[in-house]
């Protein structure tokens, strides 16, 4: 492969990895809305998406009649269709070094903040008095907390008020380190 082709690959991916592993390192919880996130993952497949099926794909004789101004409108139709991914998928905050047997403890007071009506039960977190409920998705791996809203999408106000819990929550109760910041950041490197 040429170097060019490579760095255009394996650059994003890279610098997502090493993001992940710099998150992970710290004994802070991070509250990550669920669209930066996504749209993180998408910067970093970004280059090997172009690279790989885009290029593979790609009539000879566009790119010659075109110029760069293919790869332009390529690279807006893969961001337009990645965030239209992401407006599509149900309203989520993903907690980075967050233990999952932490999880329903650190949760629930979070959300006791908001309503005193709060519950946790078997995988989900409730918050009735503000109409919430949420699916928990713990990653026993990476210290990794996903919250995905059940039901119909919550009202702005309120889960601006979720997500301000929840970093004070974060402020006031430590996490731990990913185990996994060393491996991500050795294959950041690698890359």
């Amino acid at each position: 492969m040429e170097p060019g082709r490579l760095v255009v690959a394996a650059v994003p991916l890279g610098c997502y990895l090493l993001a992940l592993a710099w998150l992970g390192r710290s004994s802070q919880v991070r509250v990550v809305h669920g669209a930066t996130d996504q749209f993180a993952l998408g910067v970093a497949l970004s280059g090997l998406v172009f690279i790989g099926p885009v290029e593979l794909l790609l009539p000879a004789w566009l790119v010659g009649a075109l110029g760069p101004v293919v790869w332009v409108c390529i690279a807006g139709a893969y961001f337009g269709a990645w965030a239209l991914l992401s407006l599509l998928q149900a309203p989520r905050v993903v907690l980075y070094n967050l233990p999952p047997e932490l999880a329903p403890q650190w949760l629930l007071q979070a959300a006791q903040r908001l309503d005193t009506q709060a519950r946790w039960d078997q995988g989900s977190l409730a918050l009735p008095q503000l109409g919430l409920k949420f699916q928990v998705e713990p990653s026993v791996r990476w210290f990794v907390v996903t919250l995905t809203v059940q039901g119909s999408p919550p009202d702005w106000k309120d889960w601006t008020r979720w997500i301000a819990a929840l970093q004070v929550q974060a402020a006031q109760a430590p996490g731990r380190p990913s185990p996994a910041a060393v491996g991500l950041a050795l294959a950041a490197l690698g890359l």
